[in-house]
């Protein structure tokens, strides 16, 4: 237990995470029977969204937790690529990802640019022109 008294959590925030843990696991499993897709991704995005508006989920989540969970979920989105979609592009994966990546790295650009307007921080500037950053 030495590990929980050095990130400073007391038992409300143990609660807080317990909930949001059980919540989501109870969710999984319930989409997962009906057959839903990505069971495990909209069962914690739901979750996590319904705790934090009702105020029962936890306050803020580690920044070590944070990296783990976008390796975690960048992996399932990319497991989720059909077999026939990668083999449809045949010798054209290269000119697919180049594309995918200059656009990403142009909306990061946009995105810092209009983070230094003085009306807009820096976070809403990045994520408001990153595919997907304001959802």
């Amino acid at each position: 237990m030495s590990w929980l008294s050095s990130t400073h959590l007391h038992r409300p925030a143990l609660r807080r995470w317990a909930t949001l843990a059980f919540a989501t696991a109870a969710l999984w499993a319930v989409l997962g029977l009906i057959g839903a897709p990505s069971p495990a991704l909209f069962a914690s995005l739901v979750t996590a969204i319904a705790l934090a508006l009702a105020n029962l989920g936890p306050s803020r989540f580690p920044r070590w937790a944070v990296a783990i969970s976008q390796a975690a979920l960048g992996a399932v989105i990319g497991s989720m690529i059909q077999p026939d979609t990668r083999r449809g592009l045949g010798s054209a994966w290269l000119p697919t990802v180049a594309i995918g990546l200059a656009t990403l790295l142009i909306s990061i650009v946009a995105g810092v640019l209009l983070g230094l307007h003085r009306d807009v921080d820096p976070l809403t500037g990045s994520l408001s022109l990153i595919a997907g950053g304001a959802t």
